[in-house]
């Protein structure tokens, strides 16, 4: 995935700009261009705990796994992303302004 692809991605509570997080995302963009999956898997855990996108950065570590050969560890990933994403969205559905989804699925 290219650098840009998840360097501008950051979580809505996170400073998009945040000079920490920029940094290890770019740091995991070299390490997977210069094929250390390994290295960039750890930059991308702490550019999550510095407030990057957490879905993206693990859907791109389960990328990683799965290069590596990790398969198991790859799924295994990629299912957390997911669930992440459903978290988001369900938390994006339960803010006031989304009141007219809230309802529509309640009716269901």
């Amino acid at each position: 995935m290219p650098e840009s692809s998840y360097t501008n991605q950051t979580s809505p509570n996170a400073l998009p700009n945040s000079p920490t997080t920029q940094r290890y995302l770019q740091r995991a963009s070299r390490q997977t261009e210069s094929g250390n999956f390994q290295e960039a898997i750890l930059s991308l855990e702490r550019a999550m705990k510095s407030g990057a996108d957490a879905y993206l950065c693990t859907l791109r570590i389960a990328d990683l796994y799965r290069q590596l050969g990790q398969s198991k560890v790859a799924l295994k990933t990629a299912e957390e992303a997911i669930k992440i994403r459903s978290e988001e969205h369900t938390s994006e559905l339960q803010s006031p302004c989304n009141l007219v989804c809230r309802l529509l699925l309640e009716k269901k």
